[in-house]
């Protein structure tokens, strides 16, 4: 093949795969709009037990997604000292949080300049989209929160009544 003829056809294939590209990008910007105004519920996936709402979820620091509601530190998790303590980006682990009713492993209770915020891992729970009456909806299993049917809201503070206390003479 001759070599312009080779450039034209390179040319053609960078352009058909950017015009794909942007295609994909507005899908993707359109479904991640149209999810926005939608309520779902974090189950367990062990046990079912209700854990928190999508509204219930910040996130900070763009990776960890954690739960500003304090019933959910006072009612919904146990919590046992972390195997590996260690840092994570701005915040330390200090403890592991596990569903209060079966043990299921739900995150981490990390701690953040003087607070103490449940993060949690997706993949411990069953996702359910909340119909109008309350009732569930659809169940979802998600690996990764990028692929959650919902959209959560990055803060760039931590609210400090956030702060969950723990007894941590009671570990040793």
């Amino acid at each position: 093949m001759a070599p312009h003829l080779l450039a034209q056809n390179l040319e053609k294939c960078r352009k058909l795969d950017k015009r794909m590209s942007e295609e994909e990008t507005r899908k993707r910007r359109l479904r991640r709009q149209s999810r926005d105004w939608k309520e779902y519920l974090l189950c367990c996936k062990k046990c079912s037990e209700e854990a928190c709402t999508s509204f219930d979820i910040k996130r900070y620091n763009k990776s960890h997604h954690y739960v500003c509601l304090q019933s959910f530190c006072d009612e919904k998790i146990d919590i046992k000292p972390h195997h590996k303590p260690g840092q994570m980006d701005d915040l330390y682990k200090l403890g592991k949080i596990y569903c209060s009713s079966c043990a299921k492993d739900w995150g981490v209770l990390a701690k953040f300049h003087d607070l103490n915020i449940p993060v949690l891992k997706i993949d411990s729970f069953v996702v359910y989209e909340l119909k109008p009456d309350g009732s569930r909806g659809n169940a979802k299993v998600v690996k990764k929160w990028i692929n959650a049917p919902f959209t959560v809201e990055d803060v760039d503070v931590i609210e400090d009544e956030l702060s969950y206390d723990v007894d941590f003479e009671s570990w040793n």
